[in-house]
């Protein structure tokens, strides 16, 4: 037996959901985006491991967030003489930023957020600020 779909049975075109258009913006909005700060260090374990598929010690973490989905984070243990993170590791999930073109947002709003961040210290520096 063919069941019909719910448009055959509304009596819509197959073409477009309820014949309606809609416009995908192509910018995202920096005000869907947000830097997180992991206050439980527990959970970064498992953060890692769900979201980047790695694994590290708990440390502190702050999360880049995209829609609440995160997207990077930066581990860092010590915060320098300027009160700015010295970051040891920087995950990222460069699909979903480059899908969303968040990596200019992601570098503002942590440069917002701190004045002074020492990335030198992370292999993969470099990406982080090309991305």
């Amino acid at each position: 037996m063919i069941y019909p779909t719910i448009m055959h049975v509304l009596g819509q075109s197959t073409r477009c959901a309820l014949g309606r258009k809609v416009d995908v913006p192509l910018m995202l909005d920096p005000h869907r985006c947000v830097w997180h700060t992991v206050h439980d260090t527990a959970l970064v374990p498992r953060i890692l491991e769900t979201y980047f598929g790695t694994t590290d010690d708990e440390k502190p973490c702050d999360l880049f967030l995209i829609d609440g989905v995160p997207a990077a984070s930066i581990l860092y243990e010590s915060v320098g003489l300027d009160g700015g993170p010295v970051v040891d590791q920087i995950h990222m999930n460069k699909g979903l930023i480059m899908m969303f073109d968040a990596g200019s947002i992601m570098r503002a709003h942590l440069f917002q957020r701190y004045v002074s961040v020492n990335l030198m210290a992370t292999p993969n520096h470099e990406e982080f600020l090309m991305i």
